[in-house]
């Protein structure tokens, strides 16, 4: 399974990246600064992302 979790480096998004990736999650974090629990992540404010920053990645879950 595939998630994207925003808010990934912060208090709540570190755990749940952590909870997710302990699942076996392929999980991508989002945020100001990047999460060093995530596979990869994508630095940037949420209020101007833009879908080539996503690329072509699918994800099954959006955590925000």
């Amino acid at each position: 399974m595939k998630a994207l979790v925003t808010g990934a480096s912060g208090f709540v998004g570190n755990y749940l990246v952590r909870l997710l990736r302990n699942l076996e999650w392929d999980v991508t974090g989002l945020d100001l600064r990047p999460s060093t629990a995530c596979q990869r992540n994508i630095v940037c404010d949420l209020t101007r992302l833009t879908p080539s920053k996503l690329g072509n990645r699918k994800y099954d879950a959006v955590f925000h």
